[in-house]
């Protein structure tokens, strides 16, 4: 178990340092879950990670969003975002695609998905996610998403 997690915090302070910007997200209508993975771009090694970013549960109603995007404002360097029950169940299926053994919950038991059920670290294929747009919504961020034509380039060659 843990292997999403594995340094975990090393590579998190490597990749992020001492600068960055922080969202704090709180859910007061659905419980957030815990497992081991959660959404991020860093993988060991980080020490040289372009634009790293991950949304790290802290407790049932709390969540960090953390980045370094590539340019950004440094004020302000935490905002806070509530997020509706909708958008709380958006989270719980990001960490269930990125956990791999283990679901943790206090009281609202999660639907388990089809990805968590394969018992694999899974991730996105690309930016056309959730998560991703959350990223690039926080103040002060230029929004670093990757282009429609690029996505409809790519989407093309694999049909």
């Amino acid at each position: 178990m843990m292997g999403n997690m594995r340094n975990g915090l090393e590579n998190l302070t490597r990749a992020f340092g001492a600068s960055g910007k922080a969202v704090a997200i709180f859910s007061p209508e659905r419980e957030l879950i815990f497992g081991d993975g959660f959404f991020t771009n860093i993988t060991p090694p980080a020490q040289r990670l372009l634009r790293p970013r991950a949304i790290v549960p802290l407790t049932p109603s709390l969540a960090i969003l953390i980045q370094k995007p590539g340019s950004y404002m440094v004020d302000p360097k935490l905002c806070t975002l509530v997020v509706n029950r909708q958008e709380a169940e958006e989270l719980n299926g990001i960490l269930q695609i990125y956990a791999k053994e283990a679901v943790f919950y206090r009281s609202e038991r999660p639907s388990i998905l089809p990805e968590f059920e394969r018992d694999e670290h899974l991730r996105f294929a690309d930016d056309r996610n959730f998560a991703d747009r959350l990223c690039y919504q926080v103040p002060g961020v230029q929004d670093e998403a990757t282009p429609d034509w690029f996505h409809n380039l790519m989407d093309a060659r694999l049909q």
